[in-house]
């Protein structure tokens, strides 16, 4: 299944991949990644390297990826703002970042097809491995990445930072991957869990451009103009905290252990 999923980053890499077909790609990756967390328990230290190589290889691609992201982001600040917003002036804004985004160069045709060979190596190795047997086998995987997310969330919750918050978007993203590879299996179990790890991993995520927009935006704004929009942006910073705590602390109010073993006996 890994091997799979790394086949499919593979076909949308080439010399002439448009943006959205290296975002899928980064995507892609990350559910590899999200894969290998789940078998690592059983493989071990070959499923970790294959990871952290996985890791190397979609932080090449996410500069174009994150110039986009600031163009949408501003979209989507906009429909969410009520008062305060300048249209002419931060017009302006939204044009500068599409012009970046514009002018943010693709991978060239040498590098594509050094990363093109990385995944398909990596996805060969992964083929001869003894894949995991039944959800018990996997189990392990399970739990530990259910821990980690919630000691992310916890650690946002105590000690609030872009970074904390940050982190627990990593981990929560990787628990959604990894609870829609056993739904088909456990749906009763999970009920509605997969379909709420998915808007908490996009509220999240939202928060994560955000921040990315508050350190880009400053430079290509006037005083005036930076201050009203940095009001805005932590304005709705706050919201989406708000959110996913409330969310989490719901998704995230068993232990791991607790959530392991009522998952497995349903």
């Amino acid at each position: 299944m890994i091997g799979d999923v790394l086949d499919d980053a593979v076909a949308r890499l080439s010399s002439r991949a448009t943006p959205e077909a290296v975002h899928e790609a980064r995507k892609r990756l990350k559910e590899a990644r999200a894969l290998l967390r789940l078998v690592e328990p059983a493989i071990g230290e070959k499923a970790r390297a294959v990871r952290v190589s996985l890791r190397d290889t979609g932080r090449q691609l996410a500069a174009a990826r994150d110039a986009e992201a600031l163009v949408e982001c501003f979209d989507k600040l906009q429909t969410h703002c009520t008062e305060g917003w300048w249209p002419r002036r931060f017009g302006r804004l939204r044009a500068r970042l599409a012009s970046m985004r514009d002018m943010q160069p693709t991978p060239v045709a040498l590098e594509i097809e050094a990363m093109r060979s990385d995944l398909l190596a990596a996805g060969a190795e992964t083929a001869e491995w003894a894949p995991p047997a039944g959800l018990a086998a996997i189990e392990a995987g399970l739990r530990r990445t259910y821990r980690d997310t919630r000691r992310a969330m916890q650690q946002a919750r105590d000690y609030p930072s872009p970074e904390a918050i940050h982190e627990w978007r990593k981990r929560a993203k990787e628990h959604w991957s990894q609870l829609r590879l056993i739904e088909g299996i456990r749906a009763q179990a999970l009920g509605d869990r997969v379909e709420a790890m998915r808007d908490l991993s996009r509220t999240l995520g939202d928060h994560h451009d955000l921040v990315m927009m508050l350190e880009a935006s400053g430079p290509l704004l006037r005083p005036a103009e930076r201050r009203r929009f940095d009001e805005i942006l932590l304005h709705r910073l706050r919201e989406l905290e708000q959110e996913a705590m409330a969310s989490g602390s719901r998704l995230f109010e068993a232990k791991a252990g607790e959530w392991s073993e009522g998952m497995m006996r349903s």
